[in-house]
């Protein structure tokens, strides 16, 4: 069986580029050339061998111009089958784009979430960027992550083609209803990470108090087991958290979560409300 190679990737990146020197002018095709290149450097070769250079290019400043404008705290979604003459490119398949802050378990929750509607998965492109977006959520720069930025999650998933307007629909609303839990239950488990790290920090001074005779190494030392205790002690039930978020159980965890170490949620218990999809466009 023939594989192709990271070097054939390559020479169709290569045509992609071109394309953006072709049809832009240099300022938007500089940028494209940019964007190109992160947005396909984690897929596989062989998840790219049978695309067409027009339909690589296509999938890709589509999801640039998709996600021009985005609000922190809310994913931005829509669901359609891409047709050369209406959108610029097209798929076999049926499309889902998404833009969201970037938080753990992405890629698994949404992909449990198509196999539960019944769909197979056939790829998932999940590039992570550093943004700057001015006042009104429109953007102003993207690159790699670094270490301290804000960072969004830009997510194209393909699925078996599906017309039907309802069913679109559904595949929408299901993947934010989904997307809505995983965000609401990180954000509540780091908030009781933080309070325990708290906890942990304020323990540890007055241990270290009692113990005016230990240098400066030997304190150290003892503030990184603190640490390492802790990250042991909270590894299990994050993997827990991340299988139950995924399945749509996670606000109930955390919530259980809460109850035991006698933690309020502000705002009362449930999932945050998800925005509508923005397009379920059924084109055959």
């Amino acid at each position: 069986m023939h594989f192709p190679t990271h070097e054939q990737k390559q020479a169709l990146l290569e045509q992609v580029l071109r394309m953006a020197d072709q049809r832009l002018g240099s300022g938007p095709a500089k940028e494209a050339r940019a964007f190109i290149t992160q947005y396909y450097d984690n897929v596989d070769p062989e998840d790219m061998a049978d695309r067409a250079p027009e339909d690589l290019y296509g999938a890709a400043m589509a999801q640039l111009a998709f996600a021009r404008a985005f609000a922190s705290g809310t994913p931005k979604l829509r669901v359609y089958n891409p047709r050369t003459e209406e959108h610029g490119w097209s798929s076999p398949h049926t499309v889902i784009e998404i833009v969201n802050d970037d938080m753990p378990f992405l890629v698994d929750s949404v992909s449990m979430e198509v196999n539960r509607q019944g769909y197979t998965l056939h790829l998932i492109n999940h590039p992570i960027l550093a943004t700057q977006r001015d006042n009104e959520g429109q953007l102003k720069s993207f690159g790699p992550p670094v270490k301290d930025g804000r960072h969004e999650s830009w997510m194209h998933v393909e699925v078996d083609r599906e017309t039907d307007p309802a069913r679109l629909r559904e595949i929408g609303a299901g993947i934010l209803a989904v997307l809505a839990d995983v965000r609401a239950s990180f954000e509540d488990w780091n908030e009781m990470r933080a309070r325990m790290d708290a906890v942990r920090v304020k323990e540890l001074e007055s241990a270290l108090r009692k113990l005016a005779e230990l240098g400066p190494t030997e304190r150290e030392v003892v503030t990184e087991l603190s640490r390492t205790l802790m990250n042991k002690f909270l590894h299990d039930p994050t993997v827990r958290l991340r299988a139950a978020a995924a399945n749509g159980r996670g606000l109930g965890v955390v919530d259980t979560a809460r109850y035991l170490f006698g933690l309020e949620r502000a705002g009362g218990a449930g999932t945050a409300p998800a925005a509508d999809p923005e397009d379920t466009s059924h084109n055959e």
